[in-house]
């Protein structure tokens, strides 16, 4: 009995062990998928900003364009 009882509890800290480094895993991973999207976030937003800026453009060249023609 004492022999089942110590290798019952080798086989839980095995498993305690691995599921303690899957954690860490997935918390590292997380925490990289994180910093990702928080880059992909800030590029789309400064290419938002420069597709709004050359739009206020054309349309300023636009309106120079047919005020000219008038």
């Amino acid at each position: 009995m004492n022999a089942m009882f110590k290798n019952y509890c080798k086989l839980n800290d095995k498993i305690y062990t691995k599921i303690t480094e899957h954690e860490l895993s997935v918390h590292s991973e997380q925490a990289r998928l994180n910093a990702l999207t928080g880059s992909v976030d800030r590029k789309l937003d400064d290419s938002l900003k420069k597709i709004k800026e050359l739009h206020e453009d054309t349309l300023n060249q636009n309106q120079k364009s047919r005020t000219y023609l008038s």
